[in-house]
C-alpha cells in the first residue's frame, strides 16, 4: 500500500493509512492512547487493530497497544490460536454481546501481528486473514517490474 499522502495533524481520521510521522506522533503511554483510542472509535481493541493491520508501527506504539489490550478487562487469551495460513499464535479475543467474537493473532516469539480472524455467534467464519510480509520500499513492485 503506498502512502502517498498525509494524515495530518489527527491520525484518527484515517489510521489505516497513516504515515509513519502520525503513528509516531500518537500517545505511548498506555492510559493516554486507550484514551485516544476510546474517543476515537469507542473500543480500544477496534483501535489496535486499526493501527497494526498494514501499518509499520514505532516500538514505543506497539508497546503502548499491547499494553492497552493487556489491560482490557474483556478480551481473552487464546494461546492456541491459528491464523488463515495455518501457522499458531497467540490471540486476543474481543466477544460482542451476540456471541460472535473477533480475535488478533500474533506471534508467539515476535509478538508482530500475523493475522485476524472473525466468527459469528453461529460459530461460522466471517473472515480470516493471514499477514505474510511487510517491507519498507523506495518503488512500488508494479512500477519496479516494468
Amino acid at each position: 500500500v503506498p502512502i502517498s499522502h498525509k494524515v495530518g495533524s489527527d491520525p484518527g481520521t484515517d489510521m489505516e493509512l497513516a504515515t509513519y510521522a502520525d503513528l509516531a506522533g500518537l500517545p505511548t503511554d498506555p492510559a493516554r492512547l486507550r484514551d485516544y483510542l476510546h474517543s476515537r472509535l469507542g473500543q480500544p481493541f477496534d483501535g489496535a487493530q486499526l493501527l497494526l493491520e498494514g501499518n509499520l508501527v514505532p516500538p514505543a506504539l506497539a508497546s503502548a497497544i499491547y499494553r492497552v489490550l493487556a489491560d482490557e478487562p474483556e478480551l481473552r487469551v487464546d494461546p492456541d490460536a491459528v491464523d488463515a495460513a495455518d501457522r499458531p499464535g497467540v490471540g486476543i479475543v474481543a466477544t460482542a454481546p451476540s456471541g460472535a467474537y473477533h480475535e488478533l493473532i500474533f506471534d508467539k516469539d515476535s509478538l508482530q501481528l500475523i493475522g485476524a480472524t472473525r466468527i459469528s455467534a453461529t460459530g461460522r467464519i466471517e473472515s480470516s486473514v493471514a499477514f505474510i510480509g511487510q517491507a519498507i520500499v523506495d518503488v512500488l513492485a508494479s512500477r519496479a517490474a516494468a
